[in-house]
């Protein structure tokens, strides 16, 4: 496999990762999509019976529902009982959690990580709480322990604090702008997380046994032939308003896309 074409599959991958880790900033507003999962379920593991009738909703002939949910979730303070516009996020909830919950109310997780758009890298003055490499290197040592114990939810609860302690450690007990709500998020999921799984594996797969993929190659690495400009055509251009000078001058593309659009 050509150098470029692993490292445009590497990207894709990576990216696509990525989106699957979730948001845990949200506004104030975002409150509205959510059902509120409450701090009993959150102690017990055990959702209402109300809860877990809204979430099977549509779904008679379902045993189990996909959801997605967030257990640790923070509200900026508000500043003589006004909200602040200064670009920090109202809500942060950093831990995202895929699983699901039977007809019985027990919620099951499966995939327990960090908000991707809480980890470096982001865009310069962005807000963060730690990075993906730390996060990588967490799950790698401590995996999500299995949910089929007895305990398992006491150990999915430890595995939260034990991943927000190697990511952001003393967070939020030492953040002055941050207070937890005492309740968390949970969201029907739709099982988006199988299809992203298989996904990621066929990238692994492409990578590692480098197959022979015309069709992919084409579109990962598409051929452009080489376009030469027509300079005759921006001869013509004299209907134009505005000109360019020597300090903000047209590039050539720039130049021949406003001569083709004239002269058409």
């Amino acid at each position: 496999m050509p150098k470029t074409l692993s490292n445009v599959l590497r990207y894709w991958r990576t990216s696509l990762a990525d989106g699957a880790l979730g948001e845990g900033t949200f506004r104030a507003a975002d409150r509205k999509r959510f059902m509120v999962l409450p701090n009993d379920a959150l102690q017990t593991g055990n959702l209402p019976k109300q809860l877990v009738q809204s979430l099977f909703q549509g779904k008679e002939g379902s045993g189990t529902v996909s959801v997605r949910f967030w257990p640790l979730v923070t509200a900026r303070k508000a500043s003589h009982a006004a909200a602040r516009a200064d670009g920090m996020p109202e809500i942060v909830a950093p831990v995202v959690t895929e699983g699901f919950v039977d007809r019985a109310g027990r919620l099951v997780p499966t995939r327990n990580a960090f908000a991707r758009d809480l980890l470096n890298p982001l865009p310069r003055g962005a807000f963060a709480l730690g990075s993906v490499e730390a996060l990588d290197a967490f799950l790698t040592t401590t995996p999500l322990p299995e949910m089929t114990t007895v305990d398992g939810w006491q150990d999915y609860r430890q595995h939260c604090r034990q991943m927000v302690e190697a990511l952001a450690p003393r967070w939020p007990s030492d953040e002055k702008e941050y207070l937890p709500i005492g309740s968390g998020f949970i969201e029907v999921s739709e099982g988006a997380d199988a299809t992203v799984r298989g996904m990621l594996d066929l990238y692994d797969n492409l990578m590692a046994n480098e197959p022979d993929t015309p069709l992919l190659r084409q579109i990962a690495l598409p051929h452009c032939p080489e376009v030469v400009a027509d300079h005759g055509i921006e001869n013509d251009f004299a209907r134009r308003l505005g000109h360019s000078n020597s300090h903000f001058p047209l590039a050539e593309h720039q130049r021949q896309v406003l001569a083709w659009l004239d002269a058409s």
